[in-house]
């Protein structure tokens, strides 16, 4: 019983971090609202405030964070996070970003319904300012989700829990905050990557590394062009590039 508890505990981040972000989002639109007048602010203005909500957020769980890895045994990020190992998860995060995009481009025509859906979260991330847009996705939200998933929550889990299991409810909680099939179900994937890169690595600044150049890599995708041929040489390359990297990083000894 005690265990179920703790584990339902463990739900409470997620919880919260959506309470927090819809909170500040709703009070700065509000102000903004109360001394303009306008309702419908432009892209710049609406991507600059989630920025700053996502970071405010983030500053929470930071602190939450902090206070309760106290305990932790401490790696050495310069011995774990060489030169190589950096490579290795900037290879890794290409990897998976051609690869998930290669498979859902191929599968886009059958899903158009459920795509078109997707296509405009994902226009959405990158409207506005092109430098905020960049903060956003590179830097804040890499670091503010795993401070919250890999962080916060999978610490949580793993006392009660093996790491296989705090694994899996921590990547479907991180899946399910992307309010979007689509975005969830790759969301759960990735988390499950994300969750043992950190294990894996013993330090979350790991799976931030690896999650900045995933997002990092999306903008290699508007290059790409547009053709059945080029999505199935995306997915053989980028799978290519995960077998690589995972394979050296389960050879490293941390």
């Amino acid at each position: 019983m005690k265990k179920l508890l703790r584990v339902l505990e463990s739900v409470m981040p997620f919880i919260i971090v959506i309470l927090i972000q819809t909170s500040i989002y709703g009070l700065f639109h509000f102000i903004l609202q109360a001394i303009t007048g306008v309702s419908d602010f432009p892209g710049d203005v609406d991507k600059t405030i989630q920025v700053i909500t996502v970071a405010i957020s983030g500053l929470f769980f930071y602190f939450w964070y902090q206070k309760i890895s106290i305990f932790k045994p401490k790696v050495s990020l310069v011995k774990v996070l060489t030169t190589k190992n950096v490579f290795l998860l900037m290879l890794m995060g290409i990897g998976c970003q051609f690869f998930a995009s290669g498979i859902m481009s191929i599968l886009q025509p059958l899903f158009e319904k459920i795509f078109a859906d997707y296509d405009k979260v994902v226009g959405s991330l990158f409207s506005g300012s092109i430098f905020m847009t960049v903060i956003y996705i590179v830097l804040v939200a890499p670091v503010v989700e795993e401070l919250i998933f890999r962080g916060v929550t999978m610490i949580k889990l793993s006392r009660s829990l093996p790491f296989a299991a705090a694994n899996i409810i921590q990547a479907a909680l991180f899946g399910i905050f992307h309010m979007q099939l689509l975005q969830g179900i790759y969301g759960f994937a990735i988390g499950l990557l994300f969750g043992f890169i950190c294990h894996r690595f013993k330090t979350l600044t790991a799976s931030i590394l690896l999650h900045s150049f995933i997002n990092a890599s999306a903008f290699l995708m508007l290059l790409i062009p547009a053709s059945y041929g080029v999505y199935v040489m995306m997915i053989v390359f980028g799978g290519g590039l995960l077998i690589i990297s995972l394979k050296d990083i389960l050879k490293e000894q941390f």
